[in-house]
């Protein structure tokens, strides 16, 4: 995140919450106090299953270090999906698409059978 930008920012859509921040030991704990009243808020016995880190792909070894030191969150890699959408950083591959497309092509081709009337589902099938 750019130096002027906000400490923490996020995306959050029903129980999914994207967290972005700038990394530096600041922020990082101002995020896992906030993580914490959240969780103090919400029923005690309820904890998240999916939390990772994600950096950039040229950022260092101490960073990924210092981020796991103080979040104890395990480091992953992009692309990943959030909401059935590819996130990543860099340039935009045809792989990163590749299971949306074919979920989308599945979907078309269901709606193509109903559309068709009796007598053409009838040619298809042979």
């Amino acid at each position: 995140m750019p130096p002027n930008a906000p400490q923490i920012t996020h995306l959050a859509y029903a129980n999914g919450v994207i967290i972005f921040t700038s990394g530096g030991k600041r922020s990082l704990k101002l995020v896992m106090h906030q993580l914490e009243n959240y969780q103090n808020v919400l029923d005690k016995g309820s904890t998240s299953t999916r939390v990772a880190s994600f950096v950039q792909p040229k950022a260092t070894g101490n960073i990924i270090q210092r981020i796991k030191e103080v979040t104890g969150y395990k480091h992953s890699e992009f692309p990943i999906t959030y909401l059935g959408c590819p996130l990543y950083v860099g340039r935009q591959k045809i792989a990163f698409f590749s299971d949306m497309i074919s979920k989308l092509v599945k979907k078309a081709t269901g709606w193509q059978g109903k559309l068709l009337s009796i007598g053409r589902k009838a040619t298809l099938i042979r």
